[in-house]
C-alpha cells in the first residue's frame, strides 16, 4: 500500500509554492526593467524640454531688461514706444516659436 505522509505532503506543497513565487518574481522584474527604461525616456525628453524653456526665460528677461532701462532712460513714452513695441513683438516671437516646437513634439 502506498502511504503518504503528512509532513511530505506539506513539503511538496511548500516546494511548489516557492517554484510559482520564483516565477512570479522573475516576471515582475522583467515588468520594473521595461517600466524603467520607458521612465528614463520620459525624463530624458522632459530634460530637453526643461531646458529650451530655461533658454526661452533667459531670452525674455534679457529682452525686459533691455526694456526697462531704455524707458527709464527716455524721458518721455512716447519716445520709449518703439522700444516696447520692438520688446513686445520678440517676446511673442519668442512664445510663437515656442508653441510650434510644442505643437510638433505632439504630433510625433
Amino acid at each position: 500500500m502506498l502511504t503518504i505522509d503528512v509532513k511530505t505532503s506539506l513539503l511538496c506543497l511548500l516546494i511548489i509554492v516557492v517554484i510559482i513565487l520564483v516565477i512570479y518574481g522573475i516576471y515582475a522584474v522583467f515588468n520594473l526593467v521595461k517600466t524603467i527604461k520607458q521612465a528614463n525616456k520620459v525624463l530624458a525628453d522632459f530634460e530637453v524640454v526643461s531646458k529650451i524653456a530655461s533658454e526661452r526665460s533667459q531670452q525674455l528677461d534679457k529682452f525686459i531688461d533691455q526694456t526697462s532701462k531704455k524707458i527709464k532712460s527716455g524721458q518721455n513714452i512716447i519716445n520709449s514706444l518703439p522700444v516696447i513695441v520692438s520688446t513686445v513683438s520678440k517676446i511673442a516671437k519668442v512664445v510663437g516659436q515656442q508653441m510650434d516646437r510644442k505643437a510638433e513634439s505632439t504630433k510625433k
